[in-house]
């Protein structure tokens, strides 16, 4: 899957304005006027509305800050699934439990008599039971008999469980509706940046070279593999090959950020990881094969992994990343590597040694779009790492033919 990162800008402002807005309708939830639908102030105090804003609110921003990038397109949308369930399921149990447990009680004002809604409660006293059932009563109309006088009707923590379930069904209700739509324009906004430019402009004639920038983001599709040692069988695995057909002519990349999520069986890792990209598929040297898709054996490759080697592609890094043994493998993070060709300097996070044990980036012409495809292995002993998501943004040049 290949996302145009060309919406860029719009994309930042898509996903903002739509946390925004499920923001204020989470803080206008709290000091809104109540709907008929909700039980009386009086018998409900408005703290849970202002609470449930406020929970609204802390969740968005954590969507916000954390999951706005489109490496988590799947996980938000999961949470998007999630919140989005979970307000059905609280919306049902609360219009149930309004349905079932709302009462009216008659009180005498300076205008005339007025009539509110209050909660009761699961379970009557002893003589409204015996009332109701001696004279066939609905509990309403027992409400009426002991006018209006809910401690003679229900007892006290019956009332109060019927208030508190009230309470949770509704902060529910109003914490997984806002936190979901925060989802949903977040992923909006990844929607928007994954629309290809189905008519990319290459650069005027006589644009001085080294102007006209791109970027692209890959997003691989292989399955899970898991990357062992010691090796061989099980010691790496290869993305899926995916292709950029909106790009074309002479190129070159500047700088690669590899996003990689990874759950560590053990304490030790990481492994080494090599980058790919050119103007065709990549053929292992060794085998003559193009490279495979997901867990790879010597027999795939016909060669130890630390000896593949390609020469399909004008463009490669290969980068060897760790952590101090003194500082184990979290069981799950998604890492971040970048390589900028224009230094030589590899960067990783969080917490992660990178170094470059080899590095080619020539300019390369594209007639059929740029392919792409990474290389995952790891010689530490006792390493046993399950690879996940992965996706690779590309950032380049159009570049003239004179130029490096």
């Amino acid at each position: 899957m290949i996302l145009d990162s060309n919406y860029g800008p719009f994309q930042t402002l898509v996903s903002a304005v739509g946390s925004l807005t499920a923001t204020v309708a989470a803080i206008a939830l709290g000091f809104r006027k109540r709907a008929s639908w909700e039980p009386s102030e009086q018998d409900v105090e408005s703290g849970p509305q202002r609470v449930g804003s406020l929970l609204a609110a802390v969740a968005i921003s954590i969507l916000w800050t954390q999951f706005r990038d489109s490496s988590h397109a799947g996980e938000l949308s999961r949470w998007a699934i999630v919140l989005a369930a979970g307000c059905t399921m609280f919306l049902l149990a609360y219009g149930f439990l309004i349905g079932t447990q709302t009462y009216q009680i008659q009180q005498t004002s300076v205008g005339g008599p007025t009539r509110r809604n209050v909660i009761g409660g699961f379970a009557l006293t002893d003589k409204a039971k015996r009332e109701a059932d001696e004279q066939h009563l609905t509990i309403q109309q027992v409400l009426e008999r002991f006018n209006y006088d809910c401690d003679r009707v229900w007892p006290r923590s019956s009332r109060s469980l019927a208030k508190l379930l009230t309470v949770v069904f509704y902060l529910g209700l109003t914490v997984c509706g806002t936190a979901a739509l925060a989802c949903a324009s977040i992923l909006v906004s990844t929607f928007l940046a994954a629309s290809p430019n189905p008519n990319p402009i290459p650069p005027p004639a006589g644009t001085p070279p080294n102007t006209v920038h791109f970027n692209r983001t890959f997003h691989f599709t292989q399955p899970s593999f898991n990357i062992s040692a010691p090796t061989p069988p099980n010691f790496g695995g290869f993305t899926s090959l995916e292709r950029d057909a909106s790009l074309k002519g002479r190129v070159k990349v500047i700088k690669i950020r590899m996003l990689v999520e990874a759950t560590s069986r053990s304490s030790v890792g990481f492994g080494d990881l090599w980058a790919f990209l050119g103007p065709q598929k990549f053929t292992g040297k060794q085998s003559q094969r193009p490279f495979p898709v997901g867990a790879a054996t010597w027999g795939d490759i016909i060669t130890y992994p630390w000896d593949l080697v390609n020469d399909d592609a004008p463009t490669q890094v290969k980068l060897a990343c760790g952590r101090p043994q003194d500082q184990p493998m979290p069981t799950t993070a998604t890492w971040s590597v970048t390589f900028d060709f224009t230094t030589h300097n590899p960067s990783a996070e969080p917490y992660l040694g990178c170094s470059r044990k080899s590095s080619i980036n020539d300019p390369m012409f594209l007639d059929n779009g740029l392919y792409a495809q990474l290389y995952l292995w790891t010689g530490f002993p006792g390493a046993n790492i399950d690879i996940g998501n992965i996706q690779m943004q590309v950032e380049g040049v159009y570049v003239a033919n004179d130029a490096e």
